[in-house]
């Protein structure tokens, strides 16, 4: 009875999946740092679409040439003549004279992510300012990360 008894406890359920089912959602990330970008796409190539952009130029161009679901958006680009928050104020309309390549999109209503390792500096009420719908320190807590962006492609979605 006490070997039968072992194999006989509650019936295991499969563990619940959180990869879609249909099309995945494509999401840009702008960074300019690769190992981050890389990290980035590891975590979530499973449930997302992933495309990158490593300049303000280069995600402009992404931009003109398809539609994403969400944005996440380093805030420091190297080699870039805008800043993550400065491309993301253009991108909603809140600068006033953003670059004639960034105009050529038009005002975009994609969720934007900030992931920064300056949240010292750049905090949740900057974020939002600019037209982001939140923030994120470096190193990424991909679980938090992978909860607000589920959370906000489900509110665009509906």
């Amino acid at each position: 009875m006490g070997l039968k008894r072992l194999f006989m406890g509650k019936k295991k359920t499969a563990p619940k999946s959180n990869v879609p089912t249909g099309p995945k959602k494509k999401i840009l990330y702008v960074e300019d740092i690769t190992t981050n970008w890389e990290i980035c796409k590891i975590h979530l190539e499973d449930l997302y679409e992933m495309h990158h952009a490593a300049t303000t130029f280069a995600a402009a161009d992404q931009l003109k040439a398809q539609k994403f679901d969400l944005i996440l958006m380093d805030i420091e680009l190297q080699g870039s003549d805008m800043d993550g928050i400065t491309l993301t104020q253009a991108l909603k309309g809140k600068l006033e004279a953003p670059p004639p390549y960034v105009q050529e999109i038009g005002l975009i209503d994609t969720p934007i992510v900030f992931l920064t390792a300056y949240t010292s500096v750049y905090g949740r009420s900057t974020a939002h300012r600019a037209g982001g719908q939140d923030l994120f320190s470096k190193p990424v807590d991909f679980e938090m990360l992978k909860l607000s962006l589920e959370k906000l492609l489900e509110t665009e979605s509906t």
